[in-house]
């Protein structure tokens, strides 16, 4: 109901809301000539012992201050944040 209202004031002041595109980063370039790394676990994600198998992700945050990267790698035996 609030929204019916709101749209009808807004129409009657002439203000019309903003739609931004979102955005969207593009941070891969497939199209290269440098080697692959071999897939050496090979979806077996169960270690025998620590230190055998880990993971790793990066991404970024946007802040107003700019990107804040973030980092983590996983061992995969304890399922522990290692770095």
């Amino acid at each position: 109901m609030a929204r019916i209202k709101f749209a009808r004031l807004m129409a009657q002041e002439g203000i019309k809301s903003v739609h931004r595109k979102k955005y969207r980063l593009h941070t891969t370039v497939s199209k290269h000539l440098l080697s692959i790394a071999e897939n050496m676990v090979e979806q077996n994600f169960n270690a025998e012992a620590p230190n055998q198998i880990w993971a790793s992700d990066i991404s970024y945050i946007p802040t107003r201050e700019g990107f804040v990267y973030w980092s983590v790698i996983l061992d995969f035996y304890s399922r522990k944040i290692v770095g």
